[in-house]
């Protein structure tokens, strides 16, 4: 899997490889809402 790193994003970014994936986003929106249940649950 490659990445394309914009030049400016490289920069401001600490991480190189950070970029926001529309995919990603709702990955860890999802994870956010889980998150609360498994430690409720647990």
């Amino acid at each position: 899997m490659t990445k394309t790193v914009d030049p400016d994003l490289e920069s401001n970014s600490p991480c190189c490889c950070y970029q926001i994936d529309p995919s990603n986003l709702l990955a860890m929106v999802r994870a956010t809402q889980l998150l609360p249940r498994l430690l409720v649950a647990d």
